[in-house]
């Protein structure tokens, strides 16, 4: 059926967009920004964390919160407040 493929699409959609806006992702580009400063690759951001860098992608990328734990680590890696790189940005 197409309308149900429609509709979960849409559902999927939703995880990436923003305020009900359509079609525009949102990434933490902060969070991204910090780790290119700090010449540092997902895998070795994932390694230091101890998740895995397809998590940590996700994470980067706004698909997936991650828990205070991991935020915590993030900000004492970066030396930057959570708050900023938590923010989303569209890209």
């Amino acid at each position: 059926r197409p309308e149900a493929k429609e509709q979960e699409t849409r559902r999927y959609m939703r995880i990436f967009c923003k305020d009900g806006v359509w079609g525009e992702l949102y990434m933490r580009e902060n969070l991204k920004k910090a780790r290119k400063n700090a010449g540092m690759t997902q895998k070795e951001v994932a390694g230091y964390l101890g998740i895995s860098e397809r998590y940590y992608r996700s994470i980067e990328l706004g698909e997936r919160k991650g828990d205070f734990e991991i935020w915590d680590s993030i900000e004492d890696l970066f030396g930057i407040h959570q708050r900023i790189l938590r923010k989303l940005s569209s890209n």
